[in-house]
């Protein structure tokens, strides 16, 4: 080889744009693997609150006919409260008096 054919115009240089736009692409796979993943997450996620809501209802329904127990209990007199107790099973207990001295 003849150095004189070898002139440094023939050798180019990489471009200074490349890692710029590597690094962009590789940002823009990211990103819309990001979305992907969060539109597949929302659907789950409302599927699964789809999937929940007979449950929801049941307990607003059990939670109105609690608190309609305890709007009687609150107007029932002693012994209409024991009927109650009696027919439906309940067993109570009464807790023991708390002392407010705490102790040691």
């Amino acid at each position: 080889m003849n150095e004189s054919n070898f002139e440094s115009s023939d050798i180019q240089a990489p471009s200074a744009f490349l890692p710029i736009v590597l690094v962009e692409l590789s940002l823009a796979l990211l990103f819309t693997f990001l979305c992907l993943d969060q539109s597949a997450q929302r659907s789950r996620i409302q599927e699964a609150i789809k999937q929940r809501e007979p449950m929801v209802q049941q307990s607003a329904q059990l939670q109105g006919k609690l608190q309609k127990l305890i709007e009687d209990f609150n107007t029932a007199t002693p012994e209409e409260a024991k009927t109650v107790f009696a027919k439906y099973g309940i067993q109570f207990t009464p807790k023991a008096a708390v002392s407010p001295t705490p102790a040691k």
